[in-house]
């Protein structure tokens, strides 16, 4: 639809003028918001505080998340509904520590374990850990994968939220260390209650290095399915990510993540995913 749009303006001639549009009002909505200092997040019982001194905070919260909008709604739905005071969750993918915040306020006397790969994000989670004060929270500079190596990812100059590792770079990188989650879990001792995972496309290497996770643990877990990221940049199918789960035991469900509605729709082999979707796994009974 969007390139549809971009090639319609660009016959009429009327591609360049619409970017300058597009830009000037995107600028004065910024404007609006650079003196706010923080984002509040009162929901369902929740009373959450971000901090949006930065520009690039303040360009990811505002104006999207105005008036009383929040972040994958359907999705905070689910970290309350399913995390009690003593769980203990991985959050893998901290990006700004969102949902690592809305885990630990949840989980007051359980844990969290937050990975991301992206060093430029590491201030901004402890920054909204703190402004929380927020103690069980631990933030780990890895990127989560089924093998335990040096990774590369690309260099960027910001936070950049659709960052990918990729083995393949040859200039312009930094390298990260990458962790296997059933080695982690097994070092520290560790029973997961809840596992999210939204990390651009390495959701197959999270899921594959956690097989023993699978098999011997109940945790529910959310995952946001990258298909064209999985099959593009990993050569994986989605499909590969719906037969481990089954295999270990779970039923799957998709959500509307990004809406508001409550949507839940059944999972199976012959399901078709597209875009980028979340899906709900639960061990059946």
């Amino acid at each position: 639809m969007k390139n549809n749009i971009k090639n319609i303006l660009k016959i009429l001639g009327l591609l360049s003028f619409a970017r300058n549009l597009a830009n000037k009002l995107r600028k004065n909505s910024y404007r609006k918001y650079k003196n706010i200092n923080k984002w509040y997040l009162k929901y369902r019982g929740l009373s959450l505080v971000y901090d949006t001194s930065d520009w690039y905070s303040t360009k990811w919260f505002f104006p999207r998340y105005d008036e009383g909008r929040i972040h994958e709604p359907i999705a905070t739905d689910i970290f309350i509904d399913q995390i009690k005071s003593d769980s203990v969750i991985l959050d893998i993918g901290g990006h700004l520590g969102y949902f690592s915040c809305i885990a630990g306020n949840l989980a007051k006397t359980g844990s969290v374990y937050v990975f991301e790969v992206d060093p430029k994000c590491l201030n901004f989670i402890h920054n909204n850990l703190k402004l929380n004060n927020l103690e069980n929270v631990q933030v780990n500079n890895y990127a989560v994968s089924d093998t335990k190596e040096i990774i590369k990812i690309p260099h960027y100059e910001k936070p950049n939220p659709f960052l990918m590792i990729n083995s393949n770079l040859s200039d312009n990188f930094i390298e990260v260390e990458s962790v296997i989650i059933d080695d982690f879990l097994a070092q520290y001792n560790i029973n997961p209650d809840f596992i999210k995972i939204d990390i651009e496309g390495a959701e197959w290497k999270a899921l594959n290095g956690m097989k023993k996770t699978l098999e011997n643990r109940n945790a529910t877990i959310l995952v946001e399915i990258h298909v064209d990221n999985l099959r593009d940049n990993f050569n994986t199918s989605y499909k590969k990510i719906i037969k481990l789960l089954m295999n270990y035991g779970y039923s799957i469900h998709e959500l509307e993540h990004r809406g508001s509605d409550d949507y839940l729709r059944i999972v199976d082999l012959d399901t078709e995913l597209k875009g980028n979707t979340m899906i709900l796994c639960r061990k059946s009974n």
